[in-house]
C-alpha cells in the first residue's frame, strides 16, 4: 500500500508542477499582450501629440509669414483663426504621416495654385 501511495503522490506532483507552469505561461502570455497593447495606444497618443504640436508650430509660422507679407506689400493681412489653422495643418500632416502624400483637396489646390504661377510667368 505504500508503493501505490508514493507513486500516487508522484503523479500529484508532477500534475501540480504541470498546472503551475501552465499557469505561469498563460501569465506571461497575458501580461506580453497587455504590455504590447499598451505601447501601441501610447505609440499613437504621442504620434498625435508630436502632430498636433508640429501643426502648432506651422500655424503660428504661417500667421507670421502672412503678417510679414501684408507689412511689405501694404495689403490688408487675412488670417484664419488659429485653432482653424491648427486643425488643418493637423489634418494634413496626419494625411502625410499615413498615405505619404496630401490630402485630395489640399493636392488639387497646390496644383491649381502652380497652374496659375505658370500662367502669370508664360
Amino acid at each position: 500500500m505504500k508503493k501505490e501511495e508514493v507513486k500516487a503522490r508522484g503523479k500529484e506532483a508532477i500534475m501540480d508542477t504541470a498546472v503551475i507552469l501552465t499557469s505561469a505561461a498563460v501569465g506571461a502570455i497575458v501580461s506580453s499582450i497587455v504590455t504590447v497593447t499598451s505601447q501601441f495606444f501610447d505609440r499613437r497618443v504621442r504620434r498625435d501629440e508630436l502632430l498636433i504640436k508640429a501643426a502648432t508650430e506651422l500655424a503660428i509660422k504661417h500667421a507670421d509669414f502672412v503678417i510679414n507679407a501684408a507689412e511689405k506689400t501694404g495689403r490688408d493681412a487675412v488670417i484664419p483663426p488659429h485653432g482653424w489653422l491648427v486643425y488643418d495643418f493637423y489634418r494634413q500632416l496626419r494625411h502625410l504621416m499615413r498615405y505619404h502624400e496630401l490630402p485630395r483637396d489640399i493636392q488639387k489646390s497646390v496644383e491649381d495654385y502652380y497652374r496659375q504661377i505658370e500662367g502669370l510667368g508664360g
